[in-house]
This record gives structure tokens, sequence and C-alpha cells, in this order.
């Protein structure tokens, strides 16, 4: 019997221990700091009041605002601990690769849909595309219904949604790491039919330094058009909050293109609502299904590092994302092939 810990109980958090309660031999321990976002939970989950010992449990899941993740998965690498994380945490989570192997624990970061499983399918690109120059990821979560002014929703962690506007993003161009402002990087798209823009974003992280070669990189991030020149236009950022009561149907996209001997384009589409809840939901499902399988590992371990450990760990996050309503293509030199 497998006793898990999920820390920060949002609707990320919630929709990743509904999951994980599901699997056999699983008992799922739930600790927010807001107790009033575990109300509604039944009796089969545990509710912690104050924050346990992390001591007590298998595996914890931390699914914390980024600015409150760094602290915990310190004191976990201390104690040795097994860590799923999907936090989108600013400091960088490699710095924590000797303590846990030290420790013989295993931080799984980033683990979530992008960055997460953009980072997975972009490491397969990589192995296809032979001898890559360019890795491009653009991925966005998207509302089905856009409204003026703002033109997108609110569907996760406020404050991380913001660090997307704000946080310098890391880039490589021409073999040279930078940072971008990434409201200053807007251009025009078009993906299954969607006519949107995408600005830079801070999501290659650990994936420049796993691919330190590659002399062309960059993350993407899709928006609907008028949300761009919306935030654009803000002084600040203190009044999003009222852009809660929108529609929070939305849709999660990702195209992932490797261009080396051979040119690589991955796409993916979630529709089933919450979409972008449910990507970020299955990745950590699929990691919690490898380690109560026997998936063993120490150190910091992001998942584009992962898959060359087994085929059998991409095999597994393409299942999981595909039973939750995933739809996923390759196309290899414009060729459609089976992923």
């Amino acid at each position: 019997m497998l006793n898990v810990l999920i820390i920060g109980v949002g609707e990320q958090g919630k929709r990743i221990a509904q999951l994980i309660s599901e699997c056999p031999n699983t008992i799922v321990h739930l600790y927010d700091q807001d107790f009033s976002k575990l109300d509604g939970f039944d009796s089969k989950f545990q509710i912690y009041q104050k924050r346990p010992y992390l001591e007590l449990f298998d595996i914890i899941v931390d699914c914390l605002p980024s600015y409150a993740s760094h602290s915990l998965l310190l004191e976990a690498g201390t104690l040795g601990k097994t860590v799923i994380s999907v936090s989108f945490l600013e400091e960088d989570f490699m710095q924590l690769n000797n303590l846990y192997r030290q420790e013989k624990g295993l931080l799984i970061p980033d683990c979530g849909a992008a960055p997460g499983m953009s980072h997975l399918l972009a490491a397969h690109a990589v192995c296809l595309a032979q001898s890559p120059h360019t890795v491009v990821m653009k991925v966005g979560a998207i509302p089905l219904n856009p409204q003026p002014p703002f033109y997108h929703n609110l569907t996760w962690s406020l404050n991380d949604l913001i660090e997307e506007y704000k946080r310098p993003a890391k880039v490589r161009y021409n073999g040279t790491e930078f940072t971008e402002n990434p409201l200053s990087t807007i251009k025009s798209e078009k993906i299954f039919n969607l006519k949107l823009e995408s600005f830079i974003t801070d999501g290659l992280r650990s994936f420049l330094n796993s691919y330190p070669t590659i002399p062309r990189m960059e993350e993407r991030t899709y928006r609907h058009k008028g949300h761009l020149e919306y935030m654009s236009s803000l002084e600040n950022y203190n009044n999003l909050e009222q852009f809660y009561s929108l529609d929070k149907s939305d849709q999660f996209i990702m195209s992932i293109t490797a261009i080396g001997r051979n040119y690589i384009e991955i796409t993916y589409q979630m529709l089933n609502l919450p979409a972008l809840v449910n990507s970020v939901a299955a990745s950590a499902l699929a990691a919690y299904k490898l380690i109560q399988g026997g998936f063993y590992a120490t150190g910091v371990n992001p998942l584009e590092k992962m898959i060359n450990y087994s085929p059998i760990i991409l095999d597994k996050f393409i299942e999981m994302h595909r039973e939750l309503g995933a739809n996923i293509g390759l196309t290899i030199n414009e060729k459609n092939i089976k992923i």
C-alpha cells in the first residue's frame, strides 16, 4: 500500500487526487493551507488541517504555487523522498540533484502539461530529427469562448499565470543563451484552423541543460488575438481576479518542432474539460503509475531525461494523456506516422 501526500489542492491538485485515488493499493492524503479547498472530498481521502510530517508518506505530489514550492522540494530531498512536482517554480531545481542523489530520493520536476508533457514529446522529436539544430515548443491553454477585453480565462493559479508575462524567458539562439521580455515577442500563429498569437515564455527550463548542443531553442505560448494586447496595456496585474467569472471551458494545444536531418512535428490537442487541468493531471498520473510499477531512479529527473531510461516511459505518458482525451499526432518530413 502506497501512502501519497498531495500538497496544494487547487484545481490541478484536486484532479490529480481524484485520479491517483482510483489506483489500486493507494491511500491519498491531502493538505492545503486553505482548508476550505478540502471541502467535498469523501472518506477515502485522509484530510489534514495541519501539514503532516513528510516522513509518513511514500510519495509526495507537489501542487503548490511557484513561490511556495522550492522549500518543500528542499525538505523532501533532505528526507530522501520520492516527489512528483507540477509546480512552475522559478528556482533551478537541478541544483537539488546532488541532494536527492545523496539521500537516495527522486524528484520528477515540471511533471505537468507545459513544461512537462511538452518536454517529453520534444525529447522524442529530438531523437527522431537526428542531429537537430532547432527545437521550438509552442503550447497554450486557451478558452473555447474568448470574451473581450481579456480574451482568456482563469483555470489555474493566477499568480503562476502572471509569471508567464513577467518572468524573463530563457532562450538559445545561435548557441547563445539569454532572456527575452515575454510581451515584446508577440507574433501571429495558426494551428488547428485557429488564428492565434504567441509570445516567448520561460518553459524551456531544464531542457536547455539537457540538450546543450542544440543551437536554437525557444518556447512560445499561444493566446487568442486581443489577449496579449490587453495584457501589454496594463500598468499592473492587480485586477485580474475579475475574470474568474468567465466561462472556464478551454482547450490545451501544443506543436513541438525539431529540425535536423529530418523535420519532425508533434501536435497535441486536449479538449476534454477542463483541458489544461486534465493534461497536467495525466502527466502526474503517468509518473505515479510508473513509480508504483517499479520505476526507480535517484536524483532530479526531468521528463526529457526520463525518456532515456526506457521507451515504456513515453508510452505510459501518451497512454494516460489519450485516456483523458488528448489527440496526439506525429509527422516526419510531412508524412503522418503513428506515435
